[in-house]
């Protein structure tokens, strides 16, 4: 065609082409609409169900994650939530952003026509061009040419030829898609089939991610620990300590060895595996053990094996209860005349002899258990309501390890149905105690030993139903009831396993333990008083305190209580101015201390006559010198014995002594001191004075004699001393005169011979040595007379005394000898 030709076409009337005049009519293409329509939407269904089958298999991977790691390591709530969310918004916009873009994105004719051309290139861009026409139609009314008309309305009729029996599914390629969705299904299919080996897996899977409960999941291993009952265990501070657990062998999945997870206060974390102990048993359980040391702080303890885990364990090392303060009252003996005291004493502990002692401990904390050992002898204390709980605790925990030790559920019914008739008729007294607990509120100023018998008997009508105990009785109750119901394994109910028993069994001790201590709390002693009574011998105690939580002193303390003999008087007396002997009227003077540590009751002097040729004296006479209505410590004794009274003959022998007691009354007698008893002779005034005189003889020729020695002393002073003026002599000025004329050479010969002639002199013949013999001489000889003078004259007074003493008339002599010993 060319350009006239163009031209002449243009020029010819419409009705020469046989058009008329008139808008475009759309439904002419409507088969090439109907095409695109239909591969537009076979576009987004390839799309969606790409979408779908990659939201399949994100879900069946996140179910599986989520199923993994909260199946090991067990999700809290707050954390699945978070992950939820997360989840489910990261695969929801990982969705759209990759899918829902296309899906939702607005197809035009022109883009479809043009992926129907790359597929059927025979088309030659007519459909693209036809859908171009029909897509500017479509914006409205054509006020074209009429000629454009023709030309639109014969392309687009040759169009629809050309795509009658055109599929658009060769568009795309199934391949992909068909092994995409077969993953899916293969996913969603494995997650059915678990579904169905597992319901109670998936339904805790659904419970604890869709519905985010707490809901635990089942178990394929089972363990039961030994201890940690409320979550905590406290134990003696650097004492070794044993963990245990027992793994059902029953369960799908038994470990081999178990993991135990150890951190200090610090964040020092370590990691002990914990081993069968001893070898594979037959019974259903088997024990697990490892052994810990050197704990000193409180530790986290977390436990794990299989798909088991349990944490949150706190170990808590505590040191062993002490002694804070350690009182004694002391009652002391009447006889002593003392008030009570209390002694504030440690370990060792000294009273009088006879003291009523009671022993006040204070405890560095409460304790609920106190044994005292005297001598071989050891005694408990502990409140009666807390014992019986305490021995059903430990029947209890008896029947729960030889369970796990032995696994016979058949004698465990048995035993639980005596704990529970034991429960069942201790229950009244327990809410009793209960009800006196929560109006008393402590058990500081109990007794120990002892019940508060009358004050629960006061409240026993309304005992308290809604205290702490009262509730953790009945639950223990309901416990140990449905634990019972288990054991005999209804008709129709699957059998409980050895570890769901273990796990029932923890919990009622878990209640029972709650129990124990709730009451132990509030009946333990604060303080403690043991009466040892009157304490005539040493006593030694050993005191061991144990706490609420079992924690004791492994070794007792040691408290000795010693008395204090009461010693007998102490008597420091002589007689004065009496001799051997002793006239029928002698008056008899004792002077001297008497002194007692607790106080003197009376002294007394106790004379005995031996008549002339018997053996033995007769039994004496105690006459009292001083009584005292009052203790004292000490008395000086001033006193006389007139023996006028006793009408004694010469020829007899008189014996002597002073006696003094206290007022000890623990014995049969008090106390009593002695003096050394004295032997005399009673004589007659004549023979005494013949005996003065030989005595006053005796002592006149020893007075001679020292002045006899005084008297040869001076004459040696008189001689040595003209002896030293005539050896000073020789030393004359002249001779000195006659060396200083000397020349100095001579003056030295002559020095010379002067010190080899002292040289050659002994010490004695110099001046100075002899007068210092003389003087020690003379001191020797005066301090010896000193004292014999001294001798001479307490004789000549002892005489005196005895003739005033013995009553012998005989002035003159009596001042003579005055005189004498005067001057002497």
């Amino acid at each position: 065609m060319n350009v006239g030709k163009g031209i002449a076409l243009e020029s010819r009337s419409l009705e020469s082409w046989g058009v008329k005049e008139d808008r475009y009519p759309r439904g002419e293409c409507f088969f090439l609409r109907r095409k695109l329509g239909n591969l537009r939407v076979l576009l987004r269904g390839y799309l969606a169900l790409q979408l779908a089958a990659w939201l399949l298999v994100a879900v069946s991977v996140l179910f599986w994650i989520t199923y993994w790691v909260d199946r090991g390591w067990g999700v809290p709530v707050g954390a699945r939530k978070f992950l939820a969310i997360v989840l489910t918004g990261g695969v929801l916009a990982w969705g759209l952003w990759s899918w829902g873009r296309s899906i939702f994105r607005r197809l035009r004719l022109p883009q479809l026509a043009l992926l129907l051309e790359r597929v059927n290139p025979h088309l030659d861009e007519l459909l693209v061009t036809a859908a171009e026409l029909v897509n500017d139609l479509s914006d409205g009314p054509s006020k074209a040419n009429p000629y454009r008309q023709a030309f639109v309305r014969q392309t687009l009729r040759e169009a629809e030829n050309r795509i009658v029996g055109l599929r658009v599914a060769g568009v795309v390629r199934f391949g992909p898609l068909i092994r995409q969705t077969l993953a899916a299904a293969l996913c969603v299919g494995v997650v059915i089939l678990y579904m169905l080996y597992a319901p109670d897996e998936v339904s805790v899977w659904a419970a604890r991610w869709l519905r985010l409960e707490d809901r635990p999941w089942p178990l394929r291993t089972g363990i039961v620990l030994e201890g940690f009952y409320d979550g905590k265990l406290v134990v003696p501070k650097g004492q070794p300590v044993e963990i245990a657990a027992a793994v059902d062998l029953s369960m799908p999945w038994v470990p081999r060895v178990l993991k135990l997870r150890l951190e200090d206060p610090s964040g020092l974390r370590r990691e002990l595996w914990m081993f069968r102990e001893g070898v594979v048993v037959d019974g259903p359980f088997q024990r697990h053990l490892v052994r810990l040391s050197d704990l000193f702080d409180v530790t986290t303890v977390s436990l794990a094996g299989g798909d088991f885990r349990v944490s949150g364990l706190t170990v808590i090392p505590r040191d062993p209860p002490g002694i804070r303060r350690l009182e004694a009252r002391c009652r002391f003996p009447d006889y002593l005349r003392r008030s009570e005291e209390i002694l504030s004493s440690a370990s060792l502990l000294r009273v009088p002899e006879g003291t009523h002692v009671q022993i006040r401990i204070v405890p560095s904390r409460p304790v609920i258990i106190v044994r005292v050992g005297v001598d071989e002898n050891i005694k408990e204390y502990c409140p009666a309501e807390w014992r019986k709980i305490r021995t059903m605790g430990e029947q209890l925990e008896a029947i729960f390890r030889e369970f796990l030790r032995n696994g016979k559920r058949e004698d465990l019914a048995p035993r639980l149905g005596k704990v529970f008739q034991q429960l069942e008729h201790g229950s009244t007294d327990l809410l009793r105690v209960a009800g006196l607990l929560s109006k008393r509120g402590t058990n500081a100023d109990s007794k120990p030993g002892q019940s508060d018998q009358e004050s629960t008997t006061a409240h026993s009508e309304n005992p308290s139903d809604t205290s702490p105990p009262a509730n953790l009785v009945r639950q223990a109750k309901s416990l140990l009831l449905k634990l019972q119901e288990q054991l005999g394994h209804p008709p129709g109910s699957e059998p409980i396993s050895a570890w769901q028993i273990g796990q029932q069994f923890r919990e009622f001790l878990k209640i029972w333990e709650s129990l124990s201590r709730e009451i132990g709390e509030s009946l333990a002693y604060e303080e403690f008083s043991y009466d040892l009574g009157p304490v005539l011998k040493p006593r030694e105690l050993r005191i061991w305190l144990t706490d609420v939580d079992g924690i004791g002193t492994v070794h007792p303390i040691p408290i000795s209580v010693t008395p204090v003999r009461d010693q007998p008087p102490k008597l420091n007396v002589e007689l004065q101015g009496v001799g051997p002997a002793v006239t029928p009227e002698a008056r008899l003077h004792l002077v001297g201390n008497v002194e007692d540590d607790h106080g003197l009751a009376r002294i007394e002097v106790l004379l005995a006559t031996v008549a002339e040729g018997a053996g033995e004296p007769r039994e004496g006479v105690p006459t009292f010198l001083v009584e005292f209505p009052n203790p004292v410590a000490q008395h000086s004794l001033d006193s006389s014995v007139d023996l006028a009274p006793l009408g004694l003959s010469p020829g007899t022998k008189l014996r002597l002594q002073i006696r003094a007691f206290d007022w000890c009354d623990l014995r049969d007698q008090p106390n009593k001191g002695e003096s050394p008893s004295w032997s005399l002779d009673v004589v007659t005034p004549e023979q005494l004075r013949l005996l003065l005189e030989k005595r006053e003889i005796l002592l006149r020729q020893q007075l001679d004699q020292i002045i006899t020695e005084l008297e040869e002393l001076h004459r040696f002073l008189q001689e040595t001393a003209g002896n030293m003026i005539t050896r000073s002599e020789n030393l004359v000025p002249g001779g000195l005169e006659a060396q200083d004329s000397k020349t100095p050479g001579d003056q030295q010969s002559a020095k010379a011979e002067v010190g080899q002639g002292r040289q050659s002199k002994t010490p004695s013949q110099f001046p100075g040595s002899f007068v210092k013999r003389a003087v020690s001489r003379a001191e020797e000889q005066i301090t010896k007379s000193d004292h014999e003078v001294r001798a001479v004259r307490s004789g000549i007074r002892q005489i005196r005394q005895e003739l005033v003493q013995n009553r012998v008339d005989d002035a003159s002599w009596v001042e003579r000898l005055g005189t004498r010993g005067g001057h002497t």
